[in-house]
């Protein structure tokens, strides 16, 4: 609580309960990335493999919240506080997914196998994610959060060392970075200062209309968010190359069968863990949850 006994915004609070998780996240980074560019690496494959991955999270909720604003059946509550956050300079899906094709094409057939191979794999975080939506569509605002600002902080310094590697590691004088990089409303490059005061507002206005419960649950999928990205380290860690879906469901089912030995379910999951979305999602048959609107209506909302 402030001073004057009233909460702090939702963003202060999402600072603050992410704080350690956050900091955790970012050493992984540091000590990641070197490896994916020059002198560690002489080819973008392992920069991609790792793109192909967390690139599963921005898939997912702006896939999420670009369907729901053209569906017309949408609430009218979650539309209005979906659309003060939409900024399409904003969305990286199409940005990442070019990247990707530059990439592949420029490495070759084998290289190709395995970025694809590998991100059909990945795909149970997508789907993790999307089912997490279809329940709770206000929890978005976590997502979009998290790695919005990632891009806006973080991402600057990411892209200066990878435009370092220089033309030859990228092999082609236009950067795959897109990426990283922003546009001002006229296409000319931009520092994205203009978009993340703009998003930071829309957030910040969207989210005082939202009730303590909805809140509540942006704050615990935002930390379990953060979770999910570690997990994505170790889950790309444990991927050498020619690793197949097979070998995962064996794995997964391997991990499940060792939790159970000690007694956790081995389902049990929350966004950030591997073992409970690729059970779910590779061992089993997924069953998507639809959108209800109903549910939307029945939390705890104001009007303010």
């Amino acid at each position: 609580m402030g001073e004057d006994g009233t909460r702090p915004g939702l963003p202060a609070e999402l600072q603050a309960a992410t704080r350690d998780k956050h900091h955790a996240l970012n050493l992984q980074v540091l000590n990641k990335l070197p490896l994916c560019i020059p002198p560690a690496s002489d080819s973008p494959l392992l920069y991609a493999k790792g793109m192909v991955v967390f690139g599963q999270i921005y898939f997912a909720f702006e896939s999420h919240l670009t369907n729901s604003l053209e569906n017309d059946e949408i609430d009218v509550t979650l539309r209005d506080v979906y659309n003060r956050i939409y900024l399409p300079r904003l969305l990286r899906t199409a940005r990442l997914q070019r990247d990707l094709e530059i990439i592949k094409i420029r490495l070759g057939e084998q290289a190709r196998k395995e970025i694809d191979q590998l991100a059909e794999q990945s795909m149970v975080f997508q789907q993790r994610i999307l089912a997490n939506l279809s329940i709770k569509p206000h929890v978005l605002f976590a997502y979009a959060w998290t790695m919005y600002l990632a891009l806006f902080n973080g991402g600057r310094w990411m892209r200066s060392r990878l435009l370092a590697a220089g033309p030859s590691f990228w092999l082609g004088r236009q950067l795959p970075l897109s990426f990283w990089d922003f546009v001002d409303c006229d296409g000319a490059p931009s520092n994205g200062e203009d978009l993340k005061a703009a998003f930071k507002e829309g957030f910040a206005h969207s989210t005082e209309s939202l009730g303590d419960i909805h809140q509540k649950e942006i704050i615990d999928e935002s930390k379990a968010l953060f979770d999910l990205c570690l997990e994505m380290v170790r889950y790309l860690d444990a991927s050498p190359p020619g690793y197949s879906s097979a070998d995962t469901c064996s794995t997964i089912q391997q991990t499940a069968e060792s939790r159970r030995a000690k007694g956790a379910d081995p389902s049990a999951s929350g966004p950030g863990s591997l073992v409970g979305p690729a059970w779910h999602y590779l061992a089993s048959t997924f069953h998507s949850v639809p959108t209800s609107a109903a549910f939307w209506k029945r939390k705890e909302i104001s009007s303010d």
